[in-house]
This record gives structure tokens, C-alpha cells and sequence, in this order.
């Protein structure tokens, strides 16, 4: 799932053919729910949760495979995302 470095030293995001591959029944319920808010919101709105979502649904697939549904996401998969996210490729801490 890792692609090709973007511009800005992040790594691409994974793609949802790639998580639907990885992790079906999540892929599958953040998919409906972008579809649900594109009804009401901005498209610059869903497109940005659809980034964050993406972003969630690679760190279940890499660091919490036996995450099968969104029912099964803890407190503790939050709290692992977190420090996941901020230690992203291409972060620099600030001091």
C-alpha cells in the first residue's frame, strides 16, 4: 500500500481500491459516509474527509489488522493514530 513519495515528502495515500483490498468492511462504511455527506456538505469538505479518512483507514490497515469494522476501533486505536499521524514521513518537529 505504500505508493510513490508526493511533492511535499509525504507518502501518497493509499487509494480506495487499495483499502477496500486491505480492509473491506471499513473502506466500505467510510465510503457510505462520504456519500452521505456529499448530499449536505461542500465538495472541498468532502474531499477533505475523505483524505482524513483515507489517512484512518491506511494506519488500521498497517498498525491494526485484526480491525476488521469500525465497530471494532477502540480508544486505544485512536490514541495509537495520533502519534501515527504526527510521526508521518516528512514531518519535522518544532522547538
Amino acid at each position: 500500500m505504500s505508493g510513490p513519495r508526493g511533492s511535499n515528502g509525504m507518502g501518497e495515500l493509499p487509494r480506495w481500491d487499495d483499502l477496500e483490498a486491505a480492509v473491506p468492511q471499513v473502506a466500505a462504511t467510510m465510503r457510505r459516509y462520504l456519500a452521505q455527506i456529499g448530499c449536505v456538505l461542500r465538495p472541498g469538505s468532502v474531499g477533505g474527509a475523505d483524505l482524513a479518512l483515507r489517512c484512518f483507514a491506511a494506519f488500521l490497515a498497517r498498525a491494526a489488522p485484526e480491525v476488521t469494522s469500525i465497530a471494532q476501533v477502540t480508544r486505544r486505536h485512536i490514541e495509537g493514530y495520533k502519534p501515527w499521524l504526527a510521526a508521518g514521513p516528512g514531518r519535522t518537529s518544532r522547538g
